[in-house]
């Protein structure tokens, strides 16, 4: 029997064969290309006919319910995953992991993004009563903060013009508000720091994103360090949107993240108007290091469930308070 080359394995039919040696047949599924052993495979299936047997099951595709059921145990231990990875993981094609993750975004088991997916967080079943929450459970916390966050998105897109350049820090809320542009305005330029941001806006036609650049520390961080702060000393823009993981009347706006103290600087002074966007449960808290005196911010976009008395006392520090 002549030797089988690689022009030969691509043309041959994709039909089950038994694998030399060992009798298993070799199966592909879901678009990948089938298993042809070489010639030196095949000797060594005939030496050793346990390891080949071991390894040639490795190597058999999965069905997709298995594969997708796979897929979702490893979202439960890693928020994020490629395309690439899962590929390489589950030994098929990237094309096929794409149809896998499309159709599990449609059921709402994950959330489909840019060259991967991102776990899918549910909500309860049933509503539970306003008296009976408790935000110290996760999965309540999660939700009860997400609609925070989403109000303050729509509130904050409504101080965005078309024709302005801004700036969107990464932080609670910057996504949701770079998703709510994207929908509704045209004509802008979008310079951040923020990688999931910078994806989202680059499927806008409207909207010209721009990337710092700088260290990554994670998807859902920001870019920090030199070149980060290079790249914003250098800009002039309408207005900033920005976070802070404590403000305080005393020591201003905080954080405990050491490299994005510079950024964050650099990112006010490039702005004519500083626009703050926190969570109500926010203020009074403060982290390691203070980065801004409060009275550097122009507005404050947060939740309708920030205490009277605070809206009181940043109002007499001059900063505008709006209520989502």
């Amino acid at each position: 029997m002549a030797p089988l080359n690689v022009r030969d394995a691509q043309s041959a039919p994709r039909t089950p064969g038994p694998l030399p040696g060992t009798g298993l047949l070799a199966s592909h599924r879901d678009g990948d290309l089938p298993i042809v052993p070489s010639a030196r495979s095949a000797t060594r299936a005939r030496q050793y006919p346990v390891a080949a047997i071991a390894s040639f099951t490795r190597r058999i595709a999965m069905t997709k319910e298995d594969r997708q059921a796979a897929i979702r145990k490893v979202l439960e231990e890693e928020p994020f995953v490629t395309v690439a990875e899962l590929a390489a993981r589950f030994n098929t094609s990237e094309s096929t992991i794409r149809r896998d993750l499309a159709e599990m975004a449609q059921q709402g088991v994950i959330k489909r993004t840019h060259g991967g997916a991102l776990s899918q967080i549910t909500a309860p079943e049933e509503p539970v009563p306003e008296e009976e929450r408790k935000p110290e459970i996760g999965a309540d916390l999660a939700r009860i903060q997400g609609e925070e966050l989403s109000r303050m998105a729509i509130a904050a897109s409504r101080l965005v013009n078309e024709g302005e350049t801004i700036i969107i820090d990464s932080g609670p809320g910057t996504l949701q508000l770079a998703r709510r542009i994207k929908a509704s305005r045209r004509n802008l330029t979008v310079l951040t720091n923020n990688l999931e941001v910078a994806l989202e806006l680059s499927e806008s036609f409207g909207v010209s994103a721009i990337l710092t650049g700088g260290l990554v520390r994670g998807l859902r961080s920001g870019l920090v360090g030199y070149v980060a702060e290079q790249t914003l000393r250098g800009m002039q823009v309408d207005k900033l949107f920005l976070t802070a993981p404590g403000i305080d009347q005393e020591r201003g706006l905080t954080t405990s993240q050491l490299e994005e103290i510079t950024v964050k600087q650099a990112m006010i002074q490039a702005a004519r108007e500083v626009i703050l966007l926190a969570q109500h449960n926010l203020f009074g808290k403060v982290a390691l290091v203070s980065f801004a005196p409060l009275t550097v911010v122009h507005k404050v976009v947060t939740g309708r469930e920030l205490p009277p008395d605070m809206i009181s006392a940043i109002a007499r520090l001059g900063i505008e308070t709006i209520l989502a």
